[in-house]
């Protein structure tokens, strides 16, 4: 039995931490589920550290899952292959940062560095027979708790949402920024799917995100769903997102102009991702965000739809995070209604989100229309915000075209076209003309009655025999003479 709380080096951590997976899977000590309570008696007299310090760290990294509710605990795939002695440098380096202050009052003395920073061994020795033992240099294990899949670097959480946590990278080779999401809260709110479930509902979304290429969509890079908890990597929008802009804006709103260029950047990027049958359905701020220069780049399309779940028993269809109620379609939140997507639903969401850039709040049922809440902004255009925000389906604007159609109509142009503005065209006006169908070698016909596979004419046989001259035969010497 080791002494709690006495100094421990990194070798003593690992076998411990390999200890408790090992135990934790034991049938025959906890049944089908291993409590907390149970889990922390049995193995607390035969390791070095408080278990719930190492039940910390395995939780943290993904080694075993807990369940706070049940007070539970169950060994995940990844802690299972930990358990195994599988010699892995991810977990090392995780270990050794978690427990670094541990690590710090241990009594193994930490190997000198060289000019390299590599860990080197104490100087050469003598062994039997007067040789020296030659110096061995070890490489110092690299830091890879902050690598995945030893492609993309994981920097600072930049948010976090239903799905999980956004955080800045780095590719690795090519040193290009990038946004790492890691999806694990959503197991968690989603507890009603099965976990296979919720990773194919993710891999699928993630799949369609990545096909749509437009200037105004965030683009999808990759993907990894086969780990404890799947990440997806995206360009890095380094301007933010619309919430914080409306946050550090006066009263709350945006510009006029600002608005408007917002909206319209926003429209045709669902039009775009409807024309290739590709709903939002979860349209809000935070997940309106802009590049480096201030232009739209909309992400997480169909992210809302991962936590749908069967309205057998009559319940709301939909889970949504607090932040996404004031945007969401009545559809959307009655129950027993129809979970299929529509572009009505995006329009009203883009209806409400204009509404607040331009007047720092959300509408209700008696809000003043967007001209009486806001002076600048024409009477002409309460029309089209009314046909957007409709709470029946039949009276509500059935695509995107005619809400640019309106805005167009609503607003002069010098809102909508100003010195600084880049112009992009929505659908290429000249579009190359499509590659000729390939031509198919013309076919030599012959009469199937005459002919069997393998046999040629005659006449054919004949004709290339005598155009193929046989080789002249060489005439011998004449004899000797006698």
């Amino acid at each position: 039995m080791r002494k709690p709380h006495a100094p421990v080096s990194h070798e003593v951590l690992v076998e411990e931490a390999r200890f408790i997976l090992r135990t934790l899977q034991r049938d025959d000590l906890f049944g089908d589920r291993v409590r907390l309570t149970e889990a922390e008696r049995v193995l607390s007299s035969s390791i070095s550290l408080p278990f719930k310090d190492y039940c910390d760290f395995l939780n943290k990294f993904g080694y075993v899952r807990e369940d706070r509710l049940n007070h539970t605990v169950e060994v995940t795939e990844g802690g299972n292959l930990v358990a195994q002695d599988l010699d892995d440098a991810e977990f090392h380096a995780r270990l050794s940062r978690h427990f670094a202050r541990e690590l710090s009052g241990s009594s193994a003395r930490p190997l000198p560095r060289g000019d390299n920073g590599s860990a080197v061994e104490p100087a050469p020795s003598l062994v039997p027979g007067g040789r020296t033992r030659p110096s061995i240099v070890r490489e110092a294990p690299a830091a890879m708790d902050d690598v995945l899949d030893r492609r993309y670097r994981r920097g600072d959480p930049i948010g976090s949402g239903t799905i999980g946590t956004v955080f800045s990278g780095q590719h690795v080779s090519l040193g290009r920024k990038m946004a790492i999401k890691e999806a694990r809260s959503i197991f968690q709110f989603a507890s009603y799917l099965r976990r296979d479930e919720i990773v194919r509902r993710l891999r699928s979304t993630v799949e369609t995100h990545a096909s749509l290429v437009h200037p105004n969509i965030i683009q999808v890079i990759d993907q990894n769903p086969e780990r404890e908890f799947p990440y997806f990597v995206m360009e890095l929008a380094e301007g933010g997102n619309l919430r914080q802009r409306l946050e550090v804006s006066d009263d709350g709103r945006l510009e006029l102009s600002a608005a408007i260029r917002i909206l319209l950047q926003l429209s045709y990027a669902l039009d775009y991702a409807h024309q290739q049958g590709v709903f939002h359905v979860g349209l809000k701020p935070e997940n309106v965000l802009f590049d480096a220069l201030g232009n739209v780049k909309l992400s997480d399309f169909a992210m809302a739809r991962i936590t749908d779940r069967d309205d057998a028993d009559g319940q709301t269809p939909v889970l949504v995070s607090g932040s996404a109620v004031g945007y969401s379609a009545p559809e959307r939140l009655q129950p027993g209604a129809s979970q299929e997507p529509t572009a009505s639903a995006d329009i009203y969401a883009l209806g409400m989100l204009f509404y607040e850039m331009i007047t720092g709040k959300l509408p209700g049922r008696r809000s003043p229309l967007p001209s009486q809440a806001r002076k600048e902004v024409p009477s002409a255009f309460d029309d089209v915000f009314d046909k957007m925000t409709r709470d029946e389906l039949d009276e509500r604007y059935t695509a995107i075209e005619q809400v640019l159609e309106g805005v167009y109509k609503a607003f002069p142009t010098k809102e909508v076209f100003s010195q600084g503005t880049i112009l992009q065209w929505a659908k290429d006006p000249n579009p190359l003309p499509a590659p000729p169908a390939p031509v198919e070698p013309p076919k030599m016909e012959a009469d199937a009655s005459d002919l069997v596979t393998g046999e040629i004419e005659v006449a054919e046989a004949e004709k290339i025999r005598t155009t193929v001259a046989a080789p002249a035969k060489k005439k011998r010497p004449p004899p000797p003479p006698k």
